[in-house]
């Protein structure tokens, strides 16, 4: 007979941790691109109106993906949605880090805006079933 997996409720400090982590990564990664902005602007040519915008474009992503995040982490698993939302993220980084044009840098800072948003909706849903008891 086998046992069923540990449930995070089973594990509060360690995913306790790795929530924290994945969190920390994802708003240090979304609030340094300001200091990109400048040599990306410079390598790309792009006027500073377009620049000023791709600082506002995460939140596109975030407006799209926000409600349905939650409901997707209900239905398919709070893990595998927050592990959807880090690799979102990190193919939108590349793809900023990689751009060669304006366009490529606005689609990879949406999918930047919606992995954060969705990794973010899901890991404070998942802390809330593991912290269930006052004291914890």
């Amino acid at each position: 007979m086998t046992s069923a997996p540990p449930t995070p409720a089973a594990r509060p400090i360690r995913t306790f941790i790795v929530i924290a982590l994945a969190m920390t990564m994802m708003c240090v990664a979304l609030s340094t691109f300001d200091y990109m902005l400048v040599a990306m602007q410079e390598d790309l040519g792009f006027a500073i109106d377009s620049a000023n915008a791709v600082l506002l474009i995460p939140e596109l992503g975030c407006l799209a993906l926000v409600f349905l995040a939650g409901t997707l982490g209900d239905h398919l698993g709070k893990r595998r949605m927050i592990a959807a939302g880090a690799v979102l993220f990190v193919t939108g980084a590349v793809l900023v880090g990689t751009a060669p044009s304006l366009p490529v840098v606005i689609v990879g800072r949406v999918l930047e805006g919606g992995g954060a948003i969705t990794a973010a909706i899901v890991a404070l849903a998942l802390l809330g079933e593991t912290y269930v008891e006052p004291r914890q």
